[in-house]
């Protein structure tokens, strides 16, 4: 027989390929290999091993849905709202609109609203936070990890989406509605004419949770505890195979857990004319300000638009085990902030868009679960390489 069907065969339950292998053998002899053939052995196999360790299936499926039920628990319930308002301006130009839109936004990602915002008695924000890390970073994480403000142009005006990501579902209502007062009652303003407020949906009090969904960590710990049982199967079977290449994979995640990941934000700030916006960025090329922590050879590159606006883009490549910061993604959005903030005031300088905190395209966390995973199939391969060594020895020695 080819390899292939060989591998095949070798699935099937052990005491019956001590019975009944030869004479399969002699069977696909005579009747040649194809891949239809191939698939019904296959097939077959697996419905013989279920068979025969149903209760290992059991087992390892209802031990995968107790621990990812119980690891739920233990995260915190995040409950998102959200609101949509239009503003309108009749007689206004669409350009003039979308500037005032973009100050109104840009005051209210500015640090006194938010830090008002946070600081208010009613709504609380992030209180455990703000007892181990500094009101800055606090802000920041509201800023760039938790709101969301969309703009959409529509028949009748601009209308903003906005949302926040709460603690428990009132405070996020709460947290919305307060977001929505203060575009509102923003002051700053370049329309001279009457400008119209709309909320075409209101704040609305989330029933479930948006992090984490239990009913999807359950499924996924079903679908582990059967991954984990099949594995250990193979390795059983192949114990040096999997050894070998669990201390590779093992090599290949320490090498990359210390390749730099990178991330990038951007933001951009308008002035009132070129020539302040000139002043500001001499003003930038003489006081660069300092890269955050955890932050490795970052410069930030700033690119001119149109007459009076400014694009900060920031690259932010860091180490995955330099800093104990668990919101490495916004590194590069905090970059972009701290020089947004750095602007003189006197230039009449305003934000027109906040950076985001950008998602890497390789999680962070991949290569130490890699590294975790590894270690775990080294270690039971080479527990059952010594097992099969010990025991024809001990078999021996009571003959």
């Amino acid at each position: 027989m080819k390899r292939l069907t060989r591998a095949i065969v070798r699935l099937y339950p052990g005491a019956w390929r001590q019975r009944y292998e030869t004479e399969l053998e002699t069977l696909i002899d005579e009747t040649g290999e194809s891949w239809c053939y191939r698939t019904d052995l296959l097939l077959e196999a697996l419905k013989m091993r279920i068979l025969a360790a149903n209760w290992r299936l059991a087992a390892f499926a209802l031990a995968g849905i107790l621990i990812a039920f119980a690891i739920s628990l233990y995260i915190p319930n995040r409950y998102q709202s959200g609101a949509v308002l239009q503003i309108a301006a009749p007689g206004a130009e669409i350009e003039a609109l979308r500037d005032d839109v973009a100050i109104r936004v840009g005051g209210l990602f500015s640090r006194p609203t938010l830090a008002g915002i946070i600081l208010k008695p009613d709504i609380n924000l992030y209180p455990d936070e703000r007892r181990t890390m500094p009101l800055e970073a606090v802000i920041q994480r509201m800023a760039t990890e938790d709101s969301r403000v969309g703009v959409t142009e529509t028949p009748r005006g601009i209308a903003l989406h906005i949302s926040y990501i709460g603690a428990n579902p009132a405070q996020a209502r709460r947290t919305v509605q307060e977001i929505l007062n203060q575009l509102v009652t923003h002051r700053r303003t370049r329309i001279n004419g009457v400008l119209s407020f709309e909320v075409l949906d209101a704040p609305y009090l989330p029933s479930q949770p948006l992090f984490p969904n239990r009913r999807m960590f359950a499924f996924a710990g079903f679908i582990a505890g059967l991954l984990l049982l099949l594995l250990l199967g193979l390795i059983r079977r192949a114990p040096r195979t999997f050894l070998l290449t669990s201390l590779a994979t093992i090599a290949l995640s320490l090498f990359a857990s210390f390749v730099p990941v990178s991330y990038s934000a951007q933001g951009s700030v308008a002035f009132e004319s070129s020539a302040a916006r000139q002043a500001a960025l001499d003003y930038l090329d003489t006081n660069r300000p300092i890269p955050p922590p955890g932050q490795v050879n970052t410069p930030f590159q700033i690119e001119r638009l149109g007459s009076s606006h400014v694009a900060i883009t920031s690259t932010a490549r860091v180490r995955p085990w330099s800093s104990t910061d668990t919101s490495r993604p916004s590194i590069a959005a905090r970059q972009v902030i701290q020089v947004l903030t750095s602007v003189p005031s006197q230039t009449g300088a305003y934000v027109t868009r906040w950076p985001l905190a950008p998602t890497p395209a390789i999680p962070p966390a991949l290569f130490p679960t890699m590294l975790a995973i590894s270690a775990a199939l080294a270690l039971a391969s080479a527990a059952i390489l010594l097992r099969n060594r010990r025991t024809p020895s001990l078999t021996a020695h009571h003959a």
